[in-house]
């Protein structure tokens, strides 16, 4: 092809051989045919460059370029999640990362467990009922609506591939009732009643049956992408173009999602991501420390996915616990795309912006009165006892985090005071007494309920709340005393103000999990030890409702 357009041959010929070439100006004087109008309109005396360009030019033979390969035309639809799936996936994939990063040993019955997990995240995104207990369509489903829509008008044959027979159903019913015929395709036979049928009409291919061969294919849908790259080259053998011309194939990936991350993975890890999560007749996995690193990639964020190697220090808790920026599609790292494919972004969020929560000594502060507060106390040991390093605390009615400096107690005390009920979260030691020494006429205090005191209570003193944390919920707190007095002797009070925030997060949702469940776990010699907690008896009624209706700040 490149030989046929004398142009082209020109352009190559002026590159590779400049000196044989010569001048622009000249080559034109001398070879350009013009007409009367000064127009080019043909060449004289290119033969000796054609032959110089031949000698540099892989070419394909005409007779294995045979007329029946698809021509197939790739279009990577990305779509945004909506508010039920950001929500329920983004804390499975959350509890995913810090499991993946606990101490404990993970039997057999753990790693199936995961595995599940993940499994049913990506039936998630596609069938909304595998996630949550309703009917509601997924964003998959309104864009495949809306695509059966726009192309009914020259009658395809469509052919929709997905790697869960679990979806099948639902996916039927929704081409029903959009208008088309719908067909399963699990032998030859079925295939070719695609290829006869007249009108349009819909055939499902799992990939258990990528064997079977379709003739007369105007559009492929993948609507989930496998986790093995031999998949998708087999799915592409599957069909073949009608005789209306180009078959098109659309890849219909959820925007930072589970999905998208894999495709990353698919490209640096292809053979170990495929066998474990594709493969159904693949036992369980003998490596849990391989594992371990393949989930730190799958469910952490990006900032995490480039270090899953390590453990995250204290600087990098900023990126985890902040609002994560969600970037436009020019902005957002693409993963490796499949062959010549065109990324279509469908709605994704616009930026969000986070402010300091340190209070400043002049900006107004929210009134606190009569709500319920969840309160955080980073203390340092010094030669004096105890010495308040940063306060944090958050109104889980509305989620709005303050924190304050040790210069700022008077004013920390004066919010504490207009309070109806406070929750001592995560403070190892007597954060009551503390507060009454150091806090000015903050002598008559509102109730207090030291959550992490009845806890070591009920499991022992030498329990660190910590380890509670992560033996309950799978979510480790990786910073320490030092690590706090390090900090604080640094004047870094944002990342202390981080650290105090990702303590509350993790407290509420350990809060939360005890109120819902009545258990929690700690770490044994011979694994997780579980203590039960009536925490409803414990709480007033209207903190305790306050704990069921907000499962995360």
């Amino acid at each position: 092809p490149v030989l046929d357009s004398t142009e082209m041959v020109i352009n190559l010929a002026q590159y590779f051989f400049p000196k044989d070439f010569g001048p622009l100006w000249s080559f034109l004087a001398r070879s350009a045919q013009r007409d009367h109008f000064g127009k080019v309109t043909g060449w004289e005396g290119v033969e000796p460059l054609m032959q110089q360009v031949a000698s540099i030019t892989l070419s394909r033979d005409p007779l294995i370029i045979r007329p029946e390969v698809p021509r197939r035309a790739k279009i990577r639809v990305l779509l945004a999640q909506n508010m039920k799936q950001r929500k329920v996936m983004g804390d499975q994939l959350t509890r995913l990362f810090a499991l993946a990063g606990t101490r404990f040993e993970w039997s057999k019955k753990d790693l199936s467990s995961i595995l599940s997990s993940i499994k049913e995240l990506r039936l998630g995104l596609g069938e909304i009922s595998h996630i949550v207990k309703e009917s509601s369509s997924t964003p998959k489903q309104e864009y495949l609506r809306l695509l059966l829509d726009e192309v009914r008008y020259f009658s395809p044959k469509i052919l929709i591939h997905t790697h869960f027979p679990e979806l099948i159903e639902p996916l039927m019913a929704l081409v029903t009732g959009a208008g088309y015929a719908s067909l399963r395709v699990e032998s030859q036979v079925q295939a070719g009643k695609i290829a006869e049928y007249q009108g349009s009409v819909v055939g499902f291919v799992t990939d258990e049956h990528l064997d079977c061969r379709v003739d007369s294919v105007d559009l492929v849908i993948n609507y989930d992408l496998p986790w093995n790259k031999e998949t998708i080259t087999e799915r592409r053998q599957v069909s073949s173009n009608s005789e209306k011309g180009h078959l098109t194939e659309f890849n219909l990936v959820v925007s930072g999602s589970i999905e998208e991350r894999a495709m990353v993975v698919v490209e640096t890890l292809p053979k170990l991501i495929g066998e474990w999560f594709d493969d159904p007749e693949e036992p369980v996995i003998e490596d849990p420390q391989a594992l371990r690193n393949l989930i730190r990639k799958l469910a952490g964020r990006r900032e995490e996915r480039m270090s899953s190697s390590k453990m995250r220090k204290v600087e990098k808790t900023n990126s985890r616990e902040r609002v994560i920026s969600l970037k436009g599609i020019r902005d957002m790292g693409r993963p490796g795309t499949l062959g010549n494919e065109r990324i279509l972004a469908m709605g994704l969020p616009q930026k969000s912006m986070k402010k300091s929560i340190i209070w400043n000594g002049t900006s107004a502060l929210p009134s606190l009165e009569g709500s319920t507060v969840l309160l955080n106390i980073q203390m340092i040991q010094s030669h004096d006892g105890p010495e308040l390093a940063l306060a944090t605390l958050v109104n889980p009615a509305n989620s709005h985090y303050m924190a304050f400096t040790p210069e700022n107690l008077e004013m920390l005390g004066e919010k504490l005071k207009e309070c109806a009920f406070i929750v001592s979260a995560g403070t190892d030691g007597p954060a009551l007494e503390f507060l009454k020494q150091h806090l000015p006429g903050f002598d008559t205090p509102p109730p207090m309920f030291d959550f992490a005191d009845l806890l070591r209570e009920k499991a022992g003193e030498d329990v660190l709340f910590h380890d509670i944390s992560e033996a309950t919920l799978g979510k480790r707190m990786v910073w320490d005393e030092n690590e706090i007095r390090r900090l604080y002797m640094g004047k870094r009070f944002t990342d202390l103000a981080e650290v105090g925030r990702s303590d509350l997060k993790v407290t509420w949702g350990l809060i939360a999990y005890i109120a819902r469940e009545g258990r929690f776990f700690t770490r044994g010699p011979d694994g997780r030890e579980e203590y039960q907690f009536p925490l409803d008896q414990m709480l007033p009624p209207e903190v305790f409702e306050l704990m069921l209706t907000r499962q995360n700040l």
